[in-house]
């Protein structure tokens, strides 16, 4: 039996880019259920902007690098 996996990863950086731009939120509260990639969204927003990483590498060719302007 021959068993086949495929990985389908979405690019959710644009996210930021909404999450900054498009509110005026001082605070934003993600409820998603279980599983669902809250910790991993919380992750790729500290790595964005963190001032102690340098992460232009982690977010090269992705939707987030197009916006100049964060």
């Amino acid at each position: 039996m021959l068993t086949i996996f495929v990985e389908v990863l979405g690019d959710k950086t644009e996210l930021i880019y909404e999450l900054v731009n498009d509110t005026d939120n001082e605070v934003t509260l993600f409820t998603r259920p279980r599983r669902f990639g809250k910790t991993l969204m919380m992750s790729m927003i500290e790595n964005f902007f963190s001032i102690r990483k340098n992460s232009e590498g982690i977010f090269e060719g992705l939707a987030i690098t197009e916006h100049k302007d964060l």
